[in-house]
């Protein structure tokens, strides 16, 4: 606002790091979105159902007021237009705006040669086009604005995202089954649809009121989940009812892996207890054993038995089918440690060692060696707490009167719980004061898991810090590629907006949701946790709402060479490999094979989208470009035989060549690609 202030300009050209541009306009009246609304009532600002002040529709009032509008817009106007939003939130129409607008012509425009229209914002926009020249061009990134809302209602952010997945998962392998595929799709769109309502302002962010987020959000992100899973499940049944299934097998799964990257993991899956016991039971694919181990034993009351099993070179886009057979697995040696004492744990893989220790009886995570590299530099994972006397869109230290400011630790010994310790995989907890931390690490993974489950006490924001090696600077992922941000800049503590990842000096943090990051001193990071923030103590513009509640919040160490790496590794953490029991009955024709890709992906980017088209036919493929060209290799089961460009709403653009690979080029397409494959 300072900067377009000087620049005497609240119109601008806002330029993206990917080359693309777009015409931006700021809201430079005094009462927001709401200037216009007191154009015939005598008051400061209307309130939502309600005036505060008397009806005043006289002409030499009305006139008036557009006035003290032109006046307070000149300062910010490069072009002969001026826009003047009316209509606040949960406002009634204004009935006479025409007879407004045409009587302050007649009277006022011989005087003042400005002359009123009552038009919607895209006329203004056009208008405003003819004069790009002038306008001064943005290139920074807008944030810290709201700081807040990064915190606000975390199971909201979560559930968001966790109910979107099944979707994006079931359309990925829906392109193989044709015309079967999109009738699956086209069932579950109205489902889909629902989850949009994500996206306005007080959904995602969790800054609705209290009934709004307990009554409406969050039973709807459970009813979408469900119809995502069931959609899932219908895909998944489809594919493996085509691939030959091995002899004599008790049970069946689809393993899918719905992202861009290579994988080697441990993915888990369950089956019902026999006589009260783990089924004995081996994996084969392709009628090659599988490595798998009984996750945990059954506790009472189960009613079935989860298993580990062991991937590796899980291609990208990829399904696998595993068949298991009566009988217990191979035995195999342990790829995954665990110690612990009183003083100390570690867990310990192919790639990764993780320890943890203890200070006056509380743990902290203080060695992270991923392939021989250290990432910490101090004691990490570790709480801090901050008084907030914000509300639910703003921290404290937004608002003049208002503070964030840190309190003291919150004290107590640490319990150690081991959760889980096979020979694939192995969870440890630490609970202290209803706090829960945890770290897993499984076979062939190259990073660690981590978890909290925790809560906030009223007006206060709760953090979790890590120390890490290196001295770059702070980059954080966005919706079109990634930010590098200052260290503070407005705020202090500044914490910027994170999607997927926020990294530093090759040591990054995957997020299973969207969150605050700050970084106040060179590679000690904040990530917001949780909040229980009220009301905004000093204005009136935040919401109301209460959150006590415990959230579990989870993240994954990394090493990565470039934000390519963090992006993919990114995609890949928040679609986890999915290894879905299926049922064993099959087609008259089985002519899909147990393991295949339907896309490799390589270079400098992501793929974030392989799906049925909407409009039209074939297959649409959307590509993140985040720093060079990405090469597509389509399989043979998607019947390949032209290609080109699409927007967003899947009209047509230009072809593309087809050879071996499809190339995508950053240059030429931006951070943002849509191809239709048919």
């Amino acid at each position: 606002g300072e900067a377009l202030q000087k620049a005497g300009s609240a119109d601008f050209v806002w330029q993206g790091a990917g080359g693309a541009s777009i015409l931006a306009h700021y809201l430079a009246g005094p009462r927001l979105y709401c200037q216009g609304d007191n154009i015939d009532y005598q008051e400061k600002l209307e309130v939502p159902g309600g005036h505060t002040g008397p009806l005043n529709d006289t002409p030499d009032y009305t006139d008036s007021q557009i006035d003290s509008y032109v006046a307070e817009l000149t300062p910010w106007s490069k072009t002969p237009y001026q826009f003047v939003p009316v209509g606040c939130d949960f406002q009634a129409p204004k009935a006479q705006l025409i007879k407004y607008a045409d009587g302050y012509n007649q009277r006022r425009y011989p005087i003042t040669h400005v002359f009123v229209v009552a038009a919607p914002f895209d006329d203004y926009e056009t208008l405003i086009g003819y004069w790009r020249d002038v306008l001064p061009t943005v290139t920074n990134e807008l944030t810290p604005y709201y700081m807040g809302f990064y915190g606000s209602r975390a199971d909201i952010k979560r559930g968001v995202r966790d109910s979107a997945r099944p979707f994006f998962v079931a359309e990925t392998f829906a392109t193989v089954l044709g015309a079967d595929g999109r009738a699956i799709t086209l069932a579950a769109r109205p489902e889909l649809e629902k989850l949009t309502r994500g996206d306005h302002h007080d959904f995602v962010t969790g800054t609705s009121a209290n009934d709004v987020a307990a009554n409406e959000q969050l039973p709807l992100l459970a009813e979408t989940k469900l119809a995502g899973e069931t959609e899932l499940d219908a895909v998944a049944s489809a594919i493996a009812r085509r691939i030959p299934i091995t002899a004599n097998a008790k049970y069946r799964a689809l393993l899918l892996n719905a992202s861009s990257a290579i994988r080697d993991d441990v993915a888990q899956v369950s089956f019902p207890l026999e006589q009260g016991a783990a089924p004995l039971i081996h994996a084969v694919s392709d009628n090659q054993e599988v490595s798998m181990a009984l996750a945990f034993a059954p506790t009472l009351g189960d009613k079935t038995a989860t298993f580990d099993v062991a991937i590796a070179k899980m291609p990208s886009f990829a399904w696998k089918a595993l068949d298991f057979l009566a009988g217990a697995p191979a035995a195999i040696s342990s790829r995954v440690t665990l110690t612990s004492d009183a003083q100390r744990v570690v867990l310990n893989n192919e790639h990764v060692r993780a320890r943890w220790d203890a200070a006056a009886g509380v743990f902290a995570l203080t060695s992270v060696v991923i392939d021989s590299v250290e990432m910490l530099s101090a004691p990490s994972m570790v709480i801090a707490d901050y008084k907030d006397t914000g509300g639910l869109w703003r921290v404290g230290s937004e608002m003049s009167g208002c503070e964030l400011s840190p309190l003291p630790a919150a004290g107590g010994a640490d319990t150690v719980r081991v959760v889980e310790s096979g020979p694939l995989r192995a969870r440890v907890a630490f609970d202290s004061n209803g706090t829960t931390r945890e770290a897993t690490l499984s076979a062939g993974s190259t990073g660690l898991e981590l978890a909290i489950t925790t809560n906030a006490a009223q007006k206060t924001t709760r953090t979790v810090r890590f120390a890490f090696t290196g001295t770059t600077p702070l980059r954080t992922s966005s919706p079109a590629g990634f930010v590098e941000r200052p260290m503070q800049r407005v705020y202090e503590p500044t914490f910027h907006p994170a999607v997927q990842w926020a990294e530093t000096g090759g040591n990054a943090i995957l997020l299973r949701q969207s969150t605050g990051v700050s970084m106040s001193k060179q590679g000690v990071v904040e990530l917001m946790a949780v909040r229980w923030a009220p009301s905004e103590q000093c204005d009136f513009e935040g919401g109301t709402g209460d959150d006590s509640g415990s959230h579990r919040i989870e993240w994954r160490l990394e090493r990565v060479a470039d934000v390519s790496q963090a992006e993919l590794l990114a995609q890949a953490f928040n679609r986890p490999l999915e290894l879905r029991a299926v049922p064993l009955d099959q087609a008259k024709t089985l002519d899909l094979a147990p393991l295949v890709s339907l896309l490799g992906v390589s270079g400098g980017g992501v793929v974030s989208a392989l799906k049925p088209a909407d409009r039209g036919d074939g297959v649409v493929v959307r590509v993140l470009l985040m720093v060079s060209a990405v090469h597509l290799t389509p399989s043979p089961l998607l019947n390949v035989t032209r290609a080109n460009f699409v927007d967003l709403a899947e009209r047509d653009g230009a072809p593309l060549s087809l050879s071996a690979t499809i190339d995508v080029d950053r240059a030429i397409s931006g951070s943002i690609a849509s191809i239709r494959l048919r």
